[in-house]
């Protein structure tokens, strides 16, 4: 409503998909149609809630990776992707870049890390200021918090990914084991 102009009615943005079947594949899904990736890379130390997530030290250095995508000029989703320096030293990813930074899974692999497990957890809460100026968003937002191990247990790769609510979809996939079955006679 705008008052002394009318009633509008706003065109629904396009969702984007967060799915776990990516991680399944063994080949990447390629990125959204004309969902443009950027992703910077900066030396951050443990402070606030990165200490247990990632389960290391106050202050100790980590890698950062701020993964933004982008659709029409309009931030779709913020990806903020931490890498313990005591667990590898890795470069920029290139190429065709996930919203999710999965590429740092490849470079983790690369450098002799391997992933053998990965938790997710999703929450919801009000956006901060810093998610209304840069999701252009009043919605609530969909928090997921990833943390994957490797096969020596530690904590290989932590995410804060942050996806406006009113333009997201999460679909998760579950894959159960097979069970014989003893037919009775």
């Amino acid at each position: 409503k705008h008052h002394g102009r009318g009633n509008f009615i706003r065109r629904p943005d396009e969702r984007i998909r967060y799915d776990n079947q990516r991680l399944f594949s063994p080949h990447p899904a390629p990125a959204e149609a004309e969902l443009h990736v950027h992703v910077s890379v900066h030396r951050v130390a443990a402070v606030g809630t990165l200490p247990a997530l990632l389960q290391v030290r106050d202050g100790a250095p980590l890698t950062e990776y701020v993964y933004t995508s982008h659709r029409n000029d309009i931030t779709q989703s913020l990806a903020y992707v931490y890498v313990p320096r005591a667990v590898a030293r890795l470069g920029t990813p290139t190429g065709n870049l996930s919203p999710w930074g999965d590429d740092i899974r490849t470079l983790l692999a690369n450098a002799g890390v391997h992933v053998v497990s990965t938790r997710e957890r999703l929450t919801t809460r009000l956006p901060s200021s810093d998610d209304v100026r840069l999701l252009r968003t009043t919605t609530p937002v969909l928090v997921i918090e990833r943390t994957s191990i490797d096969t020596t247990g530690r904590v290989a790769e932590g995410a804060l990914l942050v996806l406006p609510g009113d333009r997201t979809e999460a679909v998760f996939t579950t894959f159960t084991p097979a069970v014989a079955l003893e037919v009775a006679e």
